[in-house]
């Protein structure tokens, strides 16, 4: 971890105050006096697992434990399941996977991503739509709609690196991290999530690959609404708007919007959202009705976009390949390259797709039988 450092004086302040001395300290973190004495001479770093257990066990944040000596830091944007709260468990390992993709960058291609405007990007209605038409453009969606598929093919295009993983329904959406320093933008995406989701998030991550120079909460609200206006663009919004006049009554409306949901495979919320953003800008009056349970119903119905791509929970040799040969995951080969080369051990894997250390054998043995591809 040669981009960190112990903020040693603080650590001395914090083992004075819990009244730890390093053979104390040593105990309490399961290692031998001897690591910790490195750690505190600056000659060694804890791993993510021991920084995270010195935080708690000095009551130190992450920001008040290490030092970070890289003239510029890695952009990181968390995509939470259900938003909940950042930890500080996620904040140490999304920085320690950073710090490993600085590592396996040099074996990716650069990021020569361009964005399809110009102009500095604003949050208005109609430059929103614009930008969003020349997005679906691109995109060459068939019959309309919009599929996780097309999407993953223009991070290929502008090889914004995508990283797809298997987190758990329930583990979060996916993260995002840029390297400044090498100009390169990696995005890990959980398959595992239903496929109307995957597609929203996997918009809003190249969106952000668009927009490095907005400010981060004008970035989030862009990226939002820039996915939602590719998946259902103004004249869809206005034409569904318009539909809702017939429909007299509010279960109608719901059944309705969960119809144009199922038909457009994105979730009823990003129907109703631009049907009210239209609204909005067309001085109307937005449509009022809950959707949260036909939402659900509809994810549930759709599946998983894991489903989609293997017929049971995968192996690791089907999600390594698969993910290379579907999905364009130009970062296994990059791991391959840098483990022929250097003989890495699996912590590498483990640490740079945050899995469990039995999954991360798998994928490591996987790699390391591949063959490289031919310089």
């Amino acid at each position: 971890m040669k981009d960190r450092k112990l903020h040693l004086e603080n650590i001395s302040k914090a083992m004075e105050n819990v009244g730890f001395n390093q053979a104390a300290l040593a105990r309490s973190l399961a290692v031998s006096r001897e690591t910790v004495s490195k750690w505190l001479s600056g000659s060694a770093m804890p791993r993510p697992e021991k920084l995270l257990q010195l935080s708690r066990t000095l009551h130190l944040k992450f920001h008040d434990l290490v030092l970070a000596s890289a003239p510029v830091s890695p952009v990181i944007a968390f995509r939470t399941n259900k938003k909940k709260k950042i930890t500080e468990e996620k904040t140490i390992n999304a920085k320690d996977m950073a710090e490993v993709l600085s590592i396996i960058s040099p074996y990716c291609k650069s990021s020569v991503f361009s964005p399809v405007f110009r102009q500095q990007p604003t949050l208005e209605y109609d430059y929103i739509q614009a930008v969003a038409h020349e997005v679906r453009v691109l995109l060459h969606p068939k019959d309309g709609v919009v599929d996780v598929d097309c999407i993953l093919n223009l991070y290929a295009d502008f090889t914004v690196v995508l990283i797809p993983v298997l987190w758990g329904i329930n583990g979060d959406n996916g993260l995002y991290i840029h390297l400044p320093h090498q100009n390169m933008t990696f995005v890990y995406l959980n398959i595992e999530k239903p496929l109307v989701d995957v597609s929203f998030w996997a918009l809003h991550e190249l969106a952000h690959a668009m927009t490095k120079s907005m400010l981060s909460h004008d970035a989030e609200t862009f990226a939002d609404h820039l996915s939602a206006a590719v998946l259902f663009p103004k004249e869809l919004a206005r034409a569904s708007y318009h539909e809702m006049d017939a429909i007299g009554s509010i279960a109608g409306k719901v059944q309705r919007i969960n119809e144009i949901g199922l038909k457009q495979m994105i979730s009823p919320f990003t129907v109703l959202g631009e049907m009210n953003k239209y609204a909005a800008h067309a001085q109307l009056v937005p449509i009022d009705v809950e959707i949260g349970g036909a939402a659900t119903n509809l994810a549930k119905a759709i599946g998983l976009y894991r489903d989609k791509l293997f017929n049971d929970i995968p192996t690791a040799e089907e999600y390594v390949r698969v993910c290379t040969s579907t999905l364009n995951a130009s970062i296994f080969p990059a791991i391959t390259e840098y483990l022929h080369e250097t003989g890495a051990d699996v912590g590498i894997v483990q640490r740079l797709l945050n899995i469990p250390i039995a999954d991360a054998k798998g994928v490591h043995k996987v790699l390391v039988n591949q063959k490289r591809n031919p310089s």
